[in-house]
């Protein structure tokens, strides 16, 4: 079968750390891309929201710090830090305009490197290795982070594998937020992508999406299996 696109999940980062590449294990990556568009083939690799805070080897930290780009605690100026795949991580906040440009420079950077296509997002809703965060307590115990009501869902609690409702961003409270930042962050990067590749067509894939994403995504459903259960999950998924 012929082969139009050549997908990257998370291994090719450098310690799982976004906007960069394995210079060990994916040594010749850009190269692989080069020859990939020489035979009219096109790369796509995953990116996750979580910016892993640590200033080892790790511009975007470093940038995002300097621009005040995450989201914070109630106090509106400690970064709130959750957990995902790289360890210990800060959220961006893509309600604001310095983030989104702090995200799209990021990308223009990497794109140097290594000629990406598109990009596949992940983790974006935003998920989160610990409820609520890494601090103690996780969360306070207001209205927004324990309400007088809450559905149906994991662990009957809001912040559930996901950070505090009581997070502050730049157009309000995560509370208000929260099913938006899958699709702010597909807002992002567009903007980021069209300023990149110009006329060239490109594709975003995200795993979080609103209504009207898809003016500016394309939504996939998340890791699933060949089953009947997973067959039935896919309907809500798709128009989640």
């Amino acid at each position: 079968f012929p082969q139009e696109v050549q997908w990257n999940d998370i291994d090719y980062m450098a310690a799982q750390y976004d906007f960069t590449y394995n210079k060990t294990n994916f040594s010749t990556l850009p190269e692989m891309v080069g020859d990939l568009h020489q035979h009219t083939q096109r790369y796509i690799m995953i990116l996750d929201p979580g910016i892993r805070d640590s200033k080892k080897h790790n511009a975007a930290f470093i940038d995002g710090n300097k621009n005040h780009v995450w989201i914070n605690k109630t106090d509106g100026e400690s970064p709130t830090e959750g957990k995902v795949w790289p360890g210990d991580v800060y959220y961006p906040d893509f309600t604001d305009e310095s983030t989104r440009q702090w995200w799209g420079d990021q990308l223009s950077c990497l794109h140097k490197e290594i000629s990406f296509d598109g990009v596949w997002i992940d983790m974006n809703e935003p998920s989160n290795f610990v409820s609520g965060s890494t601090s103690s307590p996780a969360c306070t115990d207001d209205q927004y982070d324990k309400p007088p009501y809450t559905p149906r869902i994991i662990d009957n609690s809001l912040y559930a594998m996901t950070i505090c409702p009581s997070s502050i961003q730049a157009a309000g409270r995560h509370y208000d937020l929260h099913n938006l930042y899958g699709h702010s962050e597909g807002i992002a990067t567009r903007m980021a992508l069209e300023n990149l590749l110009g006329r060239n067509r490109s594709i975003i894939v995200s795993r979080s999406t609103f209504m009207s994403s898809g003016r500016y995504v394309a939504h996939w459903t998340g890791d699933n299996n060949a089953d009947f259960d997973n067959m039935q999950w896919s309907i809500s998924s798709t128009i989640n």
